[in-house]
């Protein structure tokens, strides 16, 4: 089975995860950085994959300020709290997408 990461057929693992790389140290350097949401996409899903969960935490804070409205990111965060078993977060977060019409305020 396909890693969620992969499923960019643009990008490889090495370039998925020197974008994790270089996106991670940015944020906590405080450095500007540029991604868009499917290479934001992609980055979360390699971090939340190989068990990353506080560099997945610090990458959905700069998506939802980049991206506040990508009912895919929302879906991974929705996926992210159901790992870390916080199964409240990610109902609600779900619960939200369903009845989204992505014109209202962000769950975040």
């Amino acid at each position: 089975m396909k890693d969620d990461y992969m499923d960019n057929e643009e990008m490889d693992l090495e370039e998925v995860r020197e974008l994790a790389q270089r996106l991670i140290n940015a944020l906590d350097n405080q450095l500007p950085i540029y991604m868009d949401n499917t290479e934001l996409q992609d980055v979360i899903a390699y971090l939340i994959e190989n068990e990353a969960m506080e560099d997945a935490k610090k990458a959905f804070e700069y998506a939802f300020k980049t991206y506040p409205d990508d009912p895919y990111l929302h879906l991974m965060k929705a996926k992210y709290f159901a790992i870390q078993q916080n199964f409240k977060e990610a109902e609600r977060i779900l619960d939200w997408l369903e009845k989204a019409s992505f014109h209202e305020f962000s769950p975040e």
